[in-house]
C-alpha cells in the first residue's frame, strides 16, 4: 500500500508551492541574459537598459527541467523534495512536486485562465480563475515600469516600481556585481513589507541560474536545477487541465499552510 504523506511533509510542500507562486507572478526574477566575463577591476558603468536586459526572458519561449529543494526552518532542516517543471511563453506553467520514493505529492498548473493545484493524496483539486497575461515579462514590460538605478561600492542596484515614484517602496530590487554585471540577488516587496530574497550562486553554460537560495521569513529554500532545456519544446499534455473527485476554491488550500508563511 502506498504511504500517504504526513502532515509535516504536506505543510512543507505547501510552503514551497506558495513561495513558487509568489515568485512566478512577480516580474522576471532570474536572468537568462548573456553574462559579461569577469575582468580586472570594474567594467564601465552600464545604463538601465543594460541591466534590464539581464533580468528578462525575451529569448525564452519554452523551458523544462528538474529541481531539488532543501527546506529549512531557521537552522532546522525540514524536508527534501524534487520537482519537474514545464513552461511555455507567455502564460503556461506546469509543476509537479515529488516526495520520498518519487511519489507525486502535488501538481500545479498556471494558464491564462487561472491556477490549479492538485493534491493526489486527497484527490482534491484547488482552483482559482484569474487572468494572467504573462509569467516572465520581456524587456518592454519592465521598461514600461518606473525604474531607478543606484549603486554601492560593489553593486549596481535596479529598483522597479509599480506606480508612483521613489517615495513609494519598490516592487523589486535587483543587485548586479560591478565586476561582471551578473544579477546576483533579487529582493521582492509588497507595499512596505519584504516578501523574499533570491541569492544566485551558480549559472550553467547557458548562463541560467542552477543553484540559488530563496529566503522568506524564517524559511530558507535551497534549490538546485538540472536537466534544463530551453526552446526545445514541451509536451502539450503538460498543460492539460486536471480533474479530481473533489474540487475546492484555492482559498481552502491556502488555509492549510503553516502559520507565518
Amino acid at each position: 500500500m502506498r504511504k500517504r504523506p504526513g502532515k509535516r511533509e504536506t505543510a512543507a510542500t505547501a510552503r514551497v508551492v506558495k513561495l513558487i507562486l509568489t515568485v512566478l507572478l512577480a516580474p522576471a526574477l532570474l536572468s537568462c541574459a548573456g553574462r559579461i566575463p569577469a575582468e580586472k577591476g570594474y567594467i564601465p558603468r552600464p545604463d538601465k537598459k543594460a541591466l534590464i536586459e539581464r533580468i528578462t526572458f525575451d529569448r525564452v519561449d519554452t523551458l523544462s527541467g528538474r529541481a531539488g529543494i532543501r527546506i529549512y526552518r531557521g537552522d532546522e532542516y525540514v524536508a527534501y523534495l524534487t520537482g519537474a517543471l514545464n513552461y511555455r511563453r507567455p502564460d503556461s506553467l506546469a509543476l509537479s512536486v515529488f516526495g520520498p520514493f518519487g511519489m507525486t505529492v502535488m501538481k500545479m498548473l498556471i494558464t491564462a485562465e487561472g491556477l490549479e493545484i492538485y493534491v493526489p493524496s486527497r484527490d482534491t483539486l484547488y482552483v482559482r480563475p484569474m487572468h494572467i497575461p504573462f509569467l516572465l515579462p520581456d524587456s518592454g514590460t519592465i521598461s514600461s515600469s518606473m525604474t531607478v538605478m543606484k549603486e554601492t561600492d560593489d553593486d549596481y542596484i535596479l529598483e522597479i516600481y509599480r506606480s508612483g515614484g521613489e517615495t513609494d517602496p519598490p516592487a523589486a530590487r535587483y543587485f548586479f556585481d560591478k565586476r561582471t554585471l551578473r544579477n546576483r540577488r533579487m529582493e521582492k516587496f509588497n507595499g512596505d513589507s519584504f516578501l523574499f530574497a533570491i541569492d544566485i550562486d551558480e549559472l550553467n553554460e547557458m548562463n541560467i541560474p542552477t543553484v540559488f537560495t530563496i529566503s522568506a521569513g524564517e524559511s530558507r529554500y535551497e534549490i538546485s536545477a538540472s536537466g534544463l532545456s530551453v526552446n526545445e519544446g514541451v509536451p502539450e499534455r503538460a498543460f492539460e487541465h486536471m480533474t479530481a473527485g473533489t474540487v475546492l476554491p484555492l482559498q481552502d488550500f491556502l488555509r492549510t499552510l503553516a502559520p507565518n508563511q
